[in-house]
């Protein structure tokens, strides 16, 4: 291939763009992303444990209450002595706000 006259030279910048791109589509195809299979177990059931452990995050979640004043007088409330119910109500019988602490 003689690329010092323009017809030569032309076939060498087809022939190298050809090249490019089969390269390219050889990468994409190799460095595909796989699909992606599913994490964990997600067809059976969480243990006591977990499912335990999540309940008292849902409790957690909903001393926060609504706004930071809602969680502010629920903190001080347990400061305090006294307990929380789901609410943010006071209650006098709340034994899964214990186990949080």
């Amino acid at each position: 291939m003689d690329i010092s006259t323009k017809t030569g030279a032309d076939l060498a910048r087809s022939t190298l763009l050809s090249v490019m791109s089969n390269i390219q589509s050889i990468y994409q195809k190799s460095n595909a992303t796989p699909a992606t299979a599913a994490v964990g177990n997600n067809s059976g059931t969480a243990s006591a444990s977990t499912t335990s452990q999540i309940a008292s995050y849902n409790l957690a979640l909903s001393l926060l209450g609504t706004s930071s004043s809602d969680a502010v007088n629920n903190i001080m409330t347990i400061v305090n002595g006294g307990t929380v119910g789901a609410t943010g109500t006071s209650s006098s019988s709340d034994s899964g706000l214990l186990s949080l602490f």
